[in-house]
């Protein structure tokens, strides 16, 4: 068993790797329980490495997720309650099965779980971006503050704990995701419309076709797997590491993104601040000549974005994107070995709508830096 933080983070990482090794290729079915599994092992990780797990060895090594089975049975007594008082004298005469009461009254199971999930238990969104503990399934179980993406994931197996399985769909990578039932019998609507569950706005129904216009998604929506859920939740902890090591707004229309213009010192957006002879901190993306770098202040931000880039790499099966990905997040990290190998990877495996010769570029400048 795992005895100090530094064991804690060993043990996290290689059970990370050996779980996203054994679920990799494109015909492994990802079950809840994998998805969960992975969510706390991350978690667990970035705790460990922050030296925050505290003397419970227990804590550390198990994180029991006892928890949703409690709020399931809470669940599924409150809404036997509701169809109860609904059915009144008819109720205690009915051979009705639970999974008939959950086909017969759907959105009154959904209001039982809002009940439990927002209104007892007093989960909720996240304040703003930024906040990497919205993005850790323990904090968040803690906390009850959580990102659009494990609220859902939280939600989504909740619900299926209860009676009510859901498909998902993830949109702009994560920053927001909706909900419907699997069975196609089982209808949140009315009157011919379509409605889905907002797990980010307390379980709110929305109507699927205000979602369609909003986010420009055809209607019926295409659900995305577990895996995908997956990819987005380590993308969505990445993309939170990446602006808080290079200290831009977190907001995705205000970030500075994590590509081969900021890379290269062609992103204009950028500003580069000096470093004032009164002692005030220097730059958080400086500029050394034409490299862009992170500063010494962020780069632990950065260490762990590299971390969630490697998982991504092995999740997604070497995908050029993930291949770039992980090797700008080497480059930021400093390590321009491993950043030249994985632009080699690029370069081999070439997708012919890549701009090669940037990423020639990239690596000549990695060069360039092992020398100075």
């Amino acid at each position: 068993m795992p005895e100090t933080d530094q064991d804690v983070l060993n043990w996290a990482k290689s059970s990370i790797i050996e779980h996203l090794e054994a679920k990799s290729g494109g015909e492994v079915e990802w079950s809840n329980t994998d998805l969960l599994k992975l969510c706390m092992l991350v978690s667990l990780e970035e705790t460990a490495s922050d030296g925050s797990l505290g003397d419970d060895v227990l804590f550390k090594s198990t994180w029991d997720l006892s928890l949703i089975k409690h709020y399931s049975i809470r669940i599924r007594e409150l809404f036997m309650d509701m169809c109860q008082d609904i059915e009144g004298d008819l109720y205690s005469k009915a051979q009705s099965s639970y999974d008939d009461y959950v086909a017969k009254y759907p959105t009154h199971l959904v209001s039982s779980i809002n009940e439990v999930l927002y209104e007892q238990q007093g989960y909720k969104r996240m304040a703003s971006y930024g906040d990497v503990s919205s993005f850790q399934l323990r904090r968040v179980l803690d906390s009850g503050v959580g990102s659009p993406i494990l609220l859902a994931i939280i939600y989504m197996i909740v619900a299926e704990e209860s009676g009510l399985s859901l498909h998902a769909l993830s949109l702009e990578e994560g920053s927001y995701v909706v909900m419907w039932p699997k069975d196609d019998t089982i209808r949140l609507g009315a009157q011919g419309e379509v409605f889905v569950i907002d797990p980010y706005a307390k379980g709110s129904l929305m109507s699927a076709q205000e979602i369609s216009e909003i986010f420009d998604v055809d209607v019926p929506f295409r659900p995305d797997s577990l895996k995908d859920m997956a990819e987005d939740t380590l993308l969505q902890l990445l993309l939170t590491h990446w602006c808080l090591a290079v200290q831009c707004p977190p907001e995705p229309l205000l970030a500075i993104p994590l590509d081969l213009d900021v890379a290269l010192g062609e992103y204009s957006d950028v500003s580069v601040q000096v470093e004032y002879d009164d002692g005030q901190k220097g730059p958080l993306l400086s500029n050394r000549g034409d490299f862009w770098t992170v500063s010494p202040e962020t780069m632990h931000h950065m260490q762990k974005c590299l971390s969630a880039a490697e998982k991504l790499h092995i999740l997604q099966e070497g995908t050029i994107e993930s291949t770039i990905r992980l090797a700008l997040c080497q480059y930021f990290c400093q390590e321009y070995h491993n950043a030249i190998e994985s632009l080699d990877m690029v370069l081999e495996n070439h997708d012919p709508l890549f701009e090669l010769e940037r990423i020639e570029v990239l690596q000549n400048k990695c060069r360039l830096l092992l020398r100075t």
